[in-house]
């Protein structure tokens, strides 16, 4: 436990109406790692609002569950620690990949500047309004708050962090989306055309079994038993981005490129063979008798 407080010990500063209409006060939370008083902001659109938060933080604080190791870091610096630290060693290639896109897309430009401490459920939900009004989908949306509520819950669970506001904010609601299967002429028009490029089984294996992309192009013919009409699926294609394979005394890319496909030196990236999306996804399936006399015709001898 630590030591109590002195009556006279101020802790909170004297509330203000600034500029901008918001009342605004800070909190002492206690001493960073350096020594220095730690202090936070608060501000709230009316004096209820403002109270109550101001409550709700000291009442972390004296209850210790408001621990922080490191300051009070942005939200841009925490997802990069988390993207950059702490998903590479849990989650696959193309997961942390798409996080890190929506991350630098959606959030970072615009919340990325914000204390960790100041964010509120209700500003989450302002961006996502303005996401909507911006044209950005649904699915989109939705699928920056699940990373975002990702990214937090680790920070609450780290202590970084007292509670996680994108735990309470509410995205868009999810849109019902019906979807329409090619019709037997059009699946009919699809096969022809695929008569007349290099991979024809490609086509005829997505379009009858309904594969993932992946899987139908990670297909080696190692994995089709003609003589069962079976085909198993054991691996999927990927394609990586490449990474910069020089870099300076700071970590920097050395060779003036922006890309990392443009580095002379350049490593990681291309087509990739990689396990299935999920434990489940390793399977065999049945080959249909017309898809087992097409793949016959086109298998090497």
């Amino acid at each position: 436990m630590g030591r109590p407080r002195k009556a006279a010990e101020q802790t909170t500063s004297t509330p203000y109406r600034g500029a901008d209409g918001h009342w605004h006060a800070r909190v002492t939370m206690g001493r960073r790692p350096d020594g220095s008083t730690d202090r936070r902001h608060v501000q709230r659109r009316t004096k209820t609002e403002f109270r109550q938060a101001v409550r709700e933080l000291e009442h972390r604080r004296d209850s210790q569950g408001y621990t922080w190791t490191d300051g009070d870091p942005t939200l841009g610096d925490w997802l990069e620690h988390w993207l950059g630290a702490v998903l590479p060693m849990t989650v696959r290639w193309k997961t942390l990949s798409t996080y890190r896109s929506q991350m630098r897309l959606h959030v970072l430009p615009t919340l990325g500047g914000w204390r960790m401490s100041e964010i509120q459920p209700e500003h989450l939900e302002e961006h996502y309004r303005r996401m909507q009004a911006d044209g950005r989908s649904t699915h989109t949306i939705r699928a920056v708050h699940r990373v975002l509520r990702s990214a937090l819950n680790e920070a609450v669970r780290r202590r970084r962090l007292a509670g996680n506001p994108a735990l309470i904010a509410r995205p868009p609601r999810a849109e019902d989306v019906e979807v329409e299967p090619l019709s037997v002429e059009e699946s009919r028009r699809v096969l022809a055309a695929a008569q007349h490029t290099l991979h024809p089984a490609r086509w005829f294996i997505a379009l009858s079994l309904g594969l993932r992309q992946g899987e139908t192009l990670g297909l080696l013919w190692p994995d089709v038993d003609l003589d069962d009409g079976v085909l198993r699926i054991r691996r999927a294609a990927q394609r990586h981005t490449w990474d910069h394979g020089c870099s300076a005394a700071d970590g920097s890319p050395s060779c003036g490129r922006k890309r990392g496909a443009e580095c002379e030196h350049r490593t990681g990236g291309g087509l990739q063979l990689v396990e299935p999306k999920t434990k489940a996804s390793k399977r065999t399936i049945v080959l249909p008798p017309p898809l087992v006399g097409s793949c016959a015709l086109i298998a090497p001898s």
